[in-house]
């Protein structure tokens, strides 16, 4: 979905300035929250391994669809839309993690 949004045609009415911020906000928050799932899933690393790997991950994206709208005709790439990515990686990754840290663990059997 973002990256049809990301890359599709901008048609879209402003309700709030810089509304667009919000929608890139939110978006890499489930993204970095379901990249954070993913790797608690795995077992592998420490938490904070896994948040700055979810982060990473997220951001890295974020950038590189930010990157490609430079070659899209009437789109252009926006250092405030990757910030805007990035934030919300950080909130999303962090609080799965902290759902996670602090949720009572299911006994198996």
């Amino acid at each position: 979905m973002a990256l049809a949004r990301d890359l599709g045609p901008l048609e879209e009415v402003q309700l709030v300035p810089q509304q667009d911020k919000l929608y890139h906000f939110a978006e890499y928050l489930v993204l970095a929250a379901l990249t954070a799932f993913a790797l608690v899933r795995t077992g592998r690393w420490a938490p904070l391994e896994r948040f700055l790997l979810a982060v990473a991950l997220s951001a890295l994206y974020g950038l590189l669809l930010e990157a490609l709208q430079a070659f899209v005709p009437g789109r252009s790439a926006s250092a405030l839309d990757a910030v805007a990515n990035t934030l919300g990686a950080v909130v999303g990754a962090a609080l799965l993690l902290w759902g996670h840290a602090v949720m009572p663990r299911r006994r198996k059997g």
